[in-house]
């Protein structure tokens, strides 16, 4: 009997992408081994017969171990790694937290890049599929998430590159443009609050809303039809490897390719709160 394919997601917590994601694959009949920092938080994935592992994408041993585990469950292969552990952060760039950023940049970007270090031996062992779970942000200049969306720029060029160079070996890398799916990503991100000497503050309401990501979205994709549709990618005989997929993205796609920055200053000013801030800081000044 043939052997199981295997898959390896990082992220796989309760509620987010990672864990439709892996209840997707574990459909499918895949051997999937969900990840998260807390094991409490994929215990459910457990029941349902997958193997999970504890893994920090920010520790390196942590990764090590992770290998070494699959290494043994599978005879030293991985069809498809899934790197989908993220973390989000909103604020204003003149008053981004620098440690804060570094911290994200450390998980959505170099924990990505450890992670297909470290498995890269099993990925070319089975001429598998790297999968990176990246963003709309990458190419949507939002005001007040500048620092996330810059680790998704990051992210996606990083993909695009390490897919000639996987060439070689015969390993497929794939990006994954992520619009807005209903998950609980915002749960763990630091506290949307403005600090007190922020220039932002004459519109603290508005910038904060949009910080925590506000409702400037209409339409959200339930996280298992996304996990569908990039799945069914993945397996398929010829994958798209720059594939989008998510609420509005269709929109974005279009704005992104054919009115580039045209588009987003006609668009991004009003339901990011731009707008309001100029006529809130124009009132102030109008009073001095």
């Amino acid at each position: 009997m043939e052997a199981k394919k295997s898959v390896l997601i990082t992220g796989c917590s309760v509620g987010g992408i990672g864990d439709a994601l892996a209840q997707c694959f574990h459909r499918r009949k895949f051997r999937v081994f969900a990840t998260a920092r807390d094991l409490s938080k994929v215990a459910h994935l457990k029941e349902m017969g997958m193997d999970v592992l504890e893994l920090d994408v920010v520790d390196t041993e942590s990764i090590k171990r992770a290998v070494k585990h699959v290494s043994s469950a599978t005879g030293n292969t991985l069809d498809y790694l899934v790197n989908n552990s993220g973390c989000t952060y909103g604020m204003p760039l003149l008053d981004v937290d620098i440690a804060t950023a570094q911290a994200m940049f450390d998980t959505n970007v170099f924990g990505v890049l450890r992670m297909t270090q470290d498995f890269a031996p099993l990925l070319i062992q089975s001429k598998g599929m790297i999968i990176n779970i990246s963003s709309v942000a990458a190419y949507v200049p939002s005001p007040f998430t500048g620092a996330y969306n810059a680790t998704k720029a990051s992210l996606t060029m990083m993909t695009n590159i390490l897919r000639y160079e996987m060439r070689p070996f015969d390993v497929k890398v794939v990006v994954v443009t992520t619009g807005a799916v209903a998950s609980n990503i915002f749960d763990n991100q630091p506290k949307a609050l403005l600090p007190s000497q922020s220039l932002y503050n004459e519109s603290k309401l508005k910038v904060e809303e949009v910080m925590k990501g506000g409702k400037v979205t209409p339409s959200f994709m339930p996280a298992r039809e996304y996990a569908e549709r990039v799945v069914t990618n993945a397996t398929s005989a010829r994958p798209k490897l720059n594939f989008w997929a998510g609420g509005n993205v269709k929109r974005i796609r279009l704005v992104t390719k054919l009115l580039g920055k045209r588009g987003w200053d006609a668009f991004l000013p009003g339901p990011f709160g731009i707008n309001e801030i100029e006529k809130a800081m124009k009132k102030s000044a109008n009073k001095k």
